[in-house]
C-alpha cells in the first residue's frame, strides 16, 4: 500500500514537471516567435534573453534588454527588463510587472518614467485572438520626465472590463481611474499665468466611463490597426484642484470623421476662477468669455450658488457649444 502510494506520487510529481516543463518551453517559444514575427513586420524588436522560470505552479517569463518600436504609429518602449507572470493552471490571466526605469517615445516626444510600483493584471478571453477581458493597472509614486516639461503621481489606479453584449454596444468596455496627488508644475504655471488660481498638484482626478469601440481589443490590435471610438459614456468625471472642482456627465457618439456628437453636463464649483483660467490661457477668446459670463451668471443666479454653476455641452458638427455659445472645435476623438 506504501510502495503504491509512494509510487503514485512520484508519477505525479514527474507528470507535474512534464506539464510545467511543456508550458514554460511553450510560453518562451511563444515570446520569442512573437518578437520575430513583429521584427519581421517592420517593427524594432530586440531582446537579448528571455527566461521562464518559476517551478513549480508559476510560468514567470522575464525579458532583458527589451526595445519595441512600431515605426508606422510612431511609439516605442524600451526597458531594463520586463516581466510576465502567470500561474501554471490560468494561462488566459498574466500579470506585467514594468522595471523602475522605462522609456517610452512618441510622435511628439520621449518621456523617461521611474516609479516605485507599476504592475498591472491582465485576464484575457480563453481564445486565439488573445481578445481583453478585463484589466488593471497600479501606479506607486511614478515620475516622468519630458523635453520640456515633468509630471508626477502619487498613486493610481487604472481599470477596464469588457461588458456583455446585451448591456452595452458592440465592443465596449467600462473604464476607471483614480489618481490621488497628480503634479503637473509647467502645466500648472500655464494654467495658473496671470490668475494665480491653480497650485502644482492636482489632488485628486476620477474617471469612470464606459467606451465603445468598431472592434475588439485583441493581439490583432496590438500588431495592426488600432480600434476606433464609436461613442463615450461618462458615467462621471470628478477632478479636484486647488479651489477649483469640475464635475461631468454625459454621453456621445462619434462620426465618422473622429467627432463627438452629442450632450454632456458640466458642473463647475468657483466657476469664475476656471473661466479667468480658460481666458487667460488662450482656450477661450475674450469676447467669447464675456458672452459665457453673462449666461452663468443667470445660471448661478437662478440656482441660488453664485460660485457653482452647471451647464450643457454640446458636440455637433465638429464643434462644442456652451448652450447656444460656440467655443470652438470639439476634440477629434479618432486621433492617434
Amino acid at each position: 500500500m506504501v510502495r503504491s502510494a509512494f509510487a503514485i506520487a512520484v508519477l505525479a510529481a514527474l507528470a507535474w514537471g512534464g506539464w510545467w516543463y511543456l508550458g514554460s518551453s511553450a510560453k518562451e517559444t511563444a515570446l520569442n516567435a512573437w518578437l520575430d514575427d513583429r521584427a519581421a513586420a517592420g517593427w524594432v524588436a530586440e531582446r537579448s534573453d528571455v527566461s521562464v522560470n518559476g517551478f513549480p505552479n508559476r510560468i514567470d517569463a522575464t525579458v532583458s534588454d527589451l526595445i519595441l518600436a512600431d515605426p508606422q504609429s510612431g511609439w516605442a518602449w524600451s526597458a531594463p527588463v520586463f516581466q510576465i507572470l502567470q500561474l501554471s493552471y490560468k494561462p488566459n490571466h498574466v500579470i506585467a510587472v514594468w522595471p523602475g526605469t522605462q522609456k517610452v517615445s512618441t510622435p511628439f516626444d520621449t518621456v523617461s518614467i521611474t516609479s516605485d510600483t507599476l504592475r498591472g493584471s491582465i485576464v484575457f478571453v480563453p481564445d486565439t485572438a488573445l481578445t481583453l477581458d478585463r484589466s488593471r493597472l497600479e501606479i506607486a509614486n511614478a515620475a516622468f520626465q519630458g523635453t520640456d516639461w515633468q509630471a508626477k503621481v502619487e498613486s493610481a489606479n487604472f481599470a477596464t472590463e469588457r461588458l456583455a453584449a446585451d448591456a452595452a454596444p458592440d465592443f465596449a468596455h467600462a473604464l476607471g481611474l483614480d489618481a490621488i496627488n497628480v503634479a503637473v508644475p509647467e502645466l500648472a504655471a500655464w494654467a495658473s499665468r496671470g490668475t494665480g488660481v491653480l497650485p502644482d498638484v492636482m489632488e485628486r482626478a476620477h474617471f469612470d466611463l464606459v467606451a465603445a469601440f468598431d472592434k475588439p481589443w485583441d493581439r490583432h490590435a496590438v500588431e495592426g490597426q488600432k480600434p476606433l471610438l464609436t461613442a463615450l459614456n461618462i458615467r462621471d468625471v470628478d477632478l479636484s484642484w486647488g479651489e477649483l472642482n469640475l464635475r461631468a456627465k454625459g454621453e456621445v457618439t462619434v462620426d465618422a470623421s473622429g467627432f463627438p456628437v452629442g450632450d454632456v453636463s458640466v458642473s463647475a464649483k468657483n466657476w469664475r476662477e476656471m473661466l479667468n483660467v480658460a481666458t487667460t490661457t488662450g482656450l477661450i477668446r475674450r469676447e467669447t468669455a464675456k458672452s459665457i459670463e453673462t449666461g452663468l451668471n443667470l445660471l448661478a443666479m437662478l440656482s441660488g450658488n453664485r460660485d457653482d454653476v452647471t451647464v450643457p455641452l454640446s458636440f455637433a458638427d465638429g464643434l462644442t457649444k456652451l448652450g447656444p455659445i460656440p467655443l470652438g472645435a470639439a476634440p477629434n476623438l479618432h486621433r492617434r
